[in-house]
């Protein structure tokens, strides 16, 4: 996490009601840590968020706590990796004394469906729907809440001067996005686990406030929270695949699991993407089940006798040999499609394996099998021969193309896309200048409080510092009709071109 990022998540937790909460305060702290080690630079960033008079009495304690404990100490089990990040072969796995330990990556990614392309949910429109508000016209009202969020998109793109490649309204109803005879399981999930595992395009795409607010304006346009995620998946589609990957490891084996576990899921590792159905498993049917695994808890106890014996002498005869076995029981946590309307927290689901890990003297895993190993048919004496299926591959992202959509620097992989223009505006422009419902409607009560006639320049001063950048949610003429008639400047409230 950047300081950039860490203080743009502090702007987007406080911009729906302008308190920094202890939940809010929490996320932020996860957050901060999702590279590992917290930065001295990222430090004196949260200091200077807990003396924000945004941040409430207990949110400040919340970081002041965190800022005042010691470094993160060694867990049960650590990586210690080489000089190649694409590969595992050079990296080496620590387990530590027997014990319990609930790692995290620092990620927490938003929930939505899978945009599945036999349903085409891009094409209608979920969650909430347009706030009314008493600087719309009736007729203004109706059409948005007769028009599709595609069409939305496209009018605020018209509205800000923005040429679009196709559209949105052609993205939505393209066969890549809508196809009545693809499988079932077809669908966005690879872009929603790209996008996910980033902080900030979850934080920008789960608009807070109360419920029915839950969404951006901009330029009189209204999009709601949940058909920002959905939409976020179609612009992604092929950006996601093409972006850069640290890791691509397929097939995946128990010493694999336990490596990305120890390097991604605990201790601000950052999460990974995992497909899930491993077709092996399900006698080879193809499919994919992308997911954001985000967490992993691990319990790890030596066992002895007729079981361990028996592992021990599996290793030595395939060349590893080693000294102890443990039983590790490691349970992933994901974040789990759910629907296309959904507007609440992360929905997570988990994944249970259960392994044996062979170490030498120094604690290094040398060796590891899951419990339902075929290896191990017909082995007494352990303590489990059940486990979830092992994931079909590992895919750790960049996220390059995420951090250039949102800055709006060059990136070959954007802008070679046929969506380049697509992914820039909603990205860059939509999700950075779009103002949340909650936002837009406290501004018009503030207005509406004020004496009538033209807005003093005190009460102008007031509204501008509680309010900055809130006339993009208005089309020029809505701004001009409620607010540039009291004296209200639209420049100065954050009017923008593009």
């Amino acid at each position: 996490m950047t300081v950039r990022s860490l203080q743009t998540l502090n702007q987007l937790f406080t911009r729906d009601d302008g308190r920094l909460e202890t939940p809010e305060a929490e996320r932020l702290l996860d957050a901060s840590g999702d590279h590992g080690a917290v930065t001295d630079d990222e430090r004196n960033a949260l200091r200077s968020i807990a003396s924000s008079p945004r941040t409430t009495a207990a949110a400040r304690d919340v970081i002041e706590t965190f800022l005042a404990r010691p470094g993160p100490a060694a867990g049960l089990l650590n990586a210690v990796t080489g000089n190649d990040p694409g590969r595992f072969t050079d990296d080496r796995l620590l387990l530590g004394p027997d014990g319990t330990e609930r790692g995290t990556s620092s990620v927490t990614p938003y929930t939505r469906s899978y945009d599945s392309v036999r349903e085409g949910p891009m094409r209608r429109a979920h969650g909430s729907p347009a706030p009314r508000s008493n600087v719309l016209t009736a007729d203004e009202q109706s059409r948005l809440g007769a028009q599709t969020p595609g069409e939305a998109l496209d009018a605020m793109a018209r509205a800000r001067g923005i040429a679009l490649g196709q559209g949105f309204v052609a993205l939505a109803n393209s066969k890549g996005a809508f196809d009545p005879t693809a499988p079932a399981w077809w669908g966005k999930c690879h872009a929603w686990a790209w996008s996910a595992l980033s902080n900030e395009l979850s934080a920008r795409v789960d608009v807070g406030g109360p419920e029915g607010q839950r969404g951006l304006w901009l330029s009189g346009q209204w999009i709601s929270r949940a058909d920002l995620g959905n939409f976020l998946m179609g612009v992604s589609d092929t950006i996601a695949l093409s972006d850069g990957k640290s890791m691509f490891h397929a097939p995946v084996t128990a010493l694999d699991l336990l490596h990305a576990s120890a390097q991604f899921l605990m201790r601000g590792g950052g999460g990974v993407v995992a497909d899930r159905h491993n077709d092996a498993a399900h006698g080879g049917d193809r499919e994919v089940w992308n997911q954001p695994f985000v967490a992993a808890d691990l319990d790890t106890r030596t066992i002895d006798g007729e079981g361990a014996l028996a592992v021990l002498a599996l290793a030595a005869n395939e060349g590893t040999p080693g000294l102890a076995v443990k039983h590790v029981h490691l349970l992933g946590r994901y974040g789990n499609e759910h629907a296309d309307g959904w507007e609440g927290p992360w929905v997570s689901e988990s994944r249970s394996w259960n392994l044996y890990a062979v170490t030498d003297a120094t604690g290094a895993v040398v060796a590891a099998y899951a419990a339902d190993d075929p290896q191990l048919e017909g082995v007494r004496g352990l303590p489990t021969r059940a486990s979830h299926e092992l994931p079909e591959y590992l895919w750790k992202p960049t996220l390059r193309a995420v951090e250039a959509g949102l800055t709006g620097t060059p990136d070959h992989t954007i802008d070679a896309d046929p969506r380049a223009r697509e992914y820039r505006f909603f990205v860059g422009t939509l999700l950075t200048r779009g103002v949340p419902g909650s936002t837009r409607s406290a501004f018009e009560a503030a207005v509406k409080a004020l004496p009538p006639g033209p807005v003093n320049t005190r009460s102008t001063s007031t509204l501008l510092e509680a309010y900055p950048g809130v006339a993009a949610a208005y089309s020029a003429e809505q701004w001009e009709r409620a607010f540039g008639s009291r004296g209200l400047s639209a420049t100065v409230f954050g009017a923008k071109e593009k």
